[in-house]
């Protein structure tokens, strides 16, 4: 709900970003004319990191749920997809922003959710060994 619903209803535009982290040159061109740059900045990192945050579990419970999932390539693979399922909902309901940034956040999220899983593993596997 969270990622489809507009919480402003009275703005209701189709904003759509293909250009991967081209906030980074709005950055670039914020810091040369002076304007609220810690705000600006404060705004990029959050959404980076919900994006990021977001779908992390996803990459953890995967390989946990699903035998098929046990495989990295399959796990960042199925969270990319979900994710541009996301986006292309947003794009369909019009309301919304619709950015490669949170694609490649969200996949990038799954990556991390399934280094954790592998780090856990790795440690149970440790723990394990020192018991025989």
């Amino acid at each position: 709900m969270i990622t489809l619903l507009n919480q402003n209803y009275a703005i209701a535009m189709r904003i759509v970003n293909g250009i991967p982290f081209l906030w980074i040159a709005e950055l670039f061109q914020i810091f040369q004319s002076g304007r609220a740059v810690l705000f600006y900045v404060r705004l990029v990192m959050k959404g980076l990191l919900i994006n990021l945050w977001m779908f992390a579990p996803a990459g953890f419970l995967m390989p946990l749920a699903f035998p098929a999932f046990r495989n990295g390539k399959r796990v960042i693979a199925a969270g990319l997809l979900f994710s541009i399922l996301i986006e292309s909902l947003q794009f369909m309901h019009g309301c919304r922003v619709v950015d490669i940034d949170d694609v490649l956040m969200n996949g990038l999220g799954t990556g991390l959710g399934y280094c954790i899983y592998q780090i856990g593993l790795f440690l149970i596997c440790i723990l394990q060994s020192e018991k025989v």
